[in-house]
């Protein structure tokens, strides 16, 4: 694929606000620990319209303890109630989730992109095949190359074409890359 030129959103740990709202650890006088793959463990403190986040984590110069205030506001639903969210620390947008990537910011803020944004044209191919094969699946671990049952037969002409496609626009992919490369071949 593309050479990643900006961290992305995959390789830092993230705090997703509507994830906590249904854990119950935006209740306030709640503490709670989470502990990441990478190894990352945070100390989660919630308050009236904040919550404290405590974690150390490993700058360029050293292991440093970082604790940070991250506000919450509420945003009233259509039909009542209200949802929550976010405020950067850093730019005060109103946002969903956080990434720790040094101190707690916005996606934005820590200039990160999605994994999706460095893939190449053949990356992206299969990525697609993937959510065709997965709705041609019906529920099923895998596509038997039959209509699923309830699906109409419009439908699963639309989605058979758009697979076959995407497997000729990976073989054109392929034979670019091999023109490109002549003395490999």
């Amino acid at each position: 694929g593309r050479p990643a030129s900006r961290p992305q959103t995959s390789w830092a740990s993230r705090l997703d606000v509507r994830k906590m709202t249904r854990d119950g650890v935006l209740v306030a006088g709640s503490t709670t620990t989470w502990r990441w793959s990478n190894g990352l463990l945070a100390t989660i403190t919630a308050k009236e319209a904040s919550i404290e986040v405590a974690y150390r984590y490993t700058f360029a110069e050293g292991e440093r303890d970082v604790q940070a205030q991250v506000w919450l506001e509420q945003t009233p639903c259509q039909f009542g109630g209200s949802r929550a969210w976010f405020a950067c620390p850093r730019c005060h947008g109103r946002v969903a989730i956080l990434y720790l990537w040094g101190y707690p910011r916005c996606r934005t803020c820590c200039r990160m992109g999605y994994p999706s944004q460095s893939e190449d044209a053949t990356g992206r191919s299969w990525r697609r095949t993937h959510k065709i094969e997965t709705k041609l699946a019906g529920g099923a671990r895998e596509w038997n190359y039959r209509r699923p049952k309830g699906m109409r037969k419009a439908t699963f002409e639309r989605l058979r074409e758009a697979y076959w496609r995407e497997d000729e626009i990976r073989d054109h992919a392929l034979m670019d890359f091999m023109a490109r490369m002549p003395g490999l071949f």
